[in-house]
């Protein structure tokens, strides 16, 4: 191998190797609590891991919590994609009572930042525009008021 042939082949398996690899330090990443069980992460000795929104948790309290949860518990977007369609069949299947026939909700999709209003469902409220259903009610347009008046 020439020395060119041989840098050049280095040079290539360093770069798939950052391209791999590819993080972002952030300083200080550690410097607080886990959200889970709220031992200090930066001088913890279990494992810390991060997640694709960059939050640190302990890894063993990352493992239990997604057993039973699908957002960051500290910003809420999503930990990972989700197949929304089962959640939009059941709310097609199970129409609202009457009195909610033009309820509607803005909401803030806690995945993309964007807020829409969307005609609610007690299953769920999905967002405009990147339908995802990890959303959170901001305000609520239309609903009946107790007693029957509606607003």
């Amino acid at each position: 191998l020439s020395s060119s042939s041989a840098a050049s082949d280095v040079y290539k398996r360093q770069n798939k190797n950052r391209q791999k690899n590819n993080h972002k330090h952030i300083a200080k990443s550690t410097d607080c609590n886990c959200p889970i069980c709220g031992e200090y992460l930066f001088t913890s000795v279990q494992t810390v891991t991060f997640m694709d929104c960059r939050h640190p948790i302990h890894n063993k309290c990352f493992k239990e919590y997604i057993k039973t949860n699908f957002v960051c518990p500290t910003c809420h977007k999503s930990l990972s994609k989700v197949d929304w369609k089962y959640l939009e069949e059941e709310i097609e299947s199970v129409p609202l009572p009457g009195e909610f026939a033009n309820a509607k909700v803005l909401v803030l999709c806690n995945d993309c930042n964007a807020k829409s209003t969307v005609k609610f469902h007690f299953f769920g409220n999905k967002c405009a525009e990147c339908g995802t259903f990890n959303t959170t009610i901001l305000e609520k347009i239309g609903f009946p008021l107790p007693g029957g008046n509606d607003e």
